[in-house]
């Protein structure tokens, strides 16, 4: 049993499939201070039903990075020569990557029927919840075919936001639409709405060569290798633009803390691009935005909305 949880740990890539953990605490943290900030009880906030979702939401994502090895491979995209070798490196036959996914996909469907039906507030929560797992469930599968047509960061960015608005959902019974931009809590998801598409763009970047040989359309074979390079950073500037725009505008300077733990990130990447070069941005870029993440969270719970 231990063998196989450690394959299936392999499998999901921990790291980043665990990022989904960020924008989840964002939207209770945000809950939590915008009820404080209100003078309402937060006593009544749904734990349970959060908790469920919180699972589910990681649990997406990790089904997420198992079906793109398992479409990588079937595509002959990837082998044991590229980049992301999940399938060879983990010691999991394609079987056992089928497997974790009808897991996952089962686990998701029981929670269903009974767990989210039994701490929901009302039928109306209830399916709203369900339609928004099942969205996102929706994206996460076809991620990898968006990806080839150079629209993985918009199929990514729904699935980091998808569980923001359904973990508000089940929290305060409040809904919140993904595409509400006149409210603090998605204007605040921005962060990781940029974060996806500096991840996919990275990505790209790193595989451009055998993208380019497997004759698949990444962002990065659409618009050219330098261009890929000037849109990453336009994207990390754009963190910097969200920071002082949510700093001015609520008054919360907790954000500047958000800036300056970011450029120091951002030049930490640089140094270590300039030794080891393309290779190394994929998981750069990652590892930037885990300090920032955890400090915009904190910004979040301090502030006043």
């Amino acid at each position: 049993m231990l063998q196989h949880i450690k394959k299936y740990i392999k499998a999901c890539r921990p790291v980043p499939s665990s990022l989904v953990i960020f924008p989840v605490s964002m939207t209770i943290a945000f809950a939590y201070s915008h009820c404080n900030s209100n003078g309402n009880n937060c006593q009544e906030f749904n734990i349970p039903l959060t908790i469920i979702c919180s699972i589910i939401s990681l649990l997406i994502f990790q089904y997420g990075f198992i079906i793109n090895s398992v479409i990588d491979y079937l595509t002959g995209i990837d082998d044991d020569q590229t980049f992301d070798r999940t399938l060879f490196d983990s010691n999991n036959s394609l079987g056992d990557l089928y497997k974790y996914c009808f897991a996952i996909f089962s686990i998701i469907i029981l929670s269903f029927l009974f767990p989210i039906y039994w701490y929901s507030k009302s039928i109306e929560t209830y399916w709203l919840i369900v339609k928004l797992i099942s969205i996102e469930f929706i994206f996460s599968t076809l991620y990898t075919f968006s990806k080839y047509i150079g629209l993985g960061g918009f199929f990514v960015s729904i699935c980091y936001c998808v569980p923001i608005s359904y973990t508000y959902l089940a929290l305060t019974n409040n809904y919140v639409s993904i595409f509400d931009f006149g409210h603090p809590l998605i204007i605040c998801s921005i962060m990781y709405r940029i974060y996806s598409h500096t991840a996919i763009l990275s990505n790209c970047i790193r595989d451009h060569e055998s993208d380019q040989a497997a004759g698949i359309y990444t962002m990065t074979r659409i618009i050219g290798l330098n261009q890929s390079f000037i849109l990453l950073l336009s994207l990390y500037a754009s963190v910097f633009i969200l920071q002082f725009y949510l700093m001015f505008t609520f008054g919360n300077y907790y954000f500047l803390i958000v800036i300056l733990s970011f450029a120091i990130n951002l030049n930490s990447l640089y140094k270590k691009y300039l030794k080891q070069g393309r290779s190394i941005i994929n998981w750069g870029n990652g590892i930037s935005f885990l300090i920032p993440f955890t400090i915009f969270n904190f910004a979040i719970l301090f502030g006043t909305w």
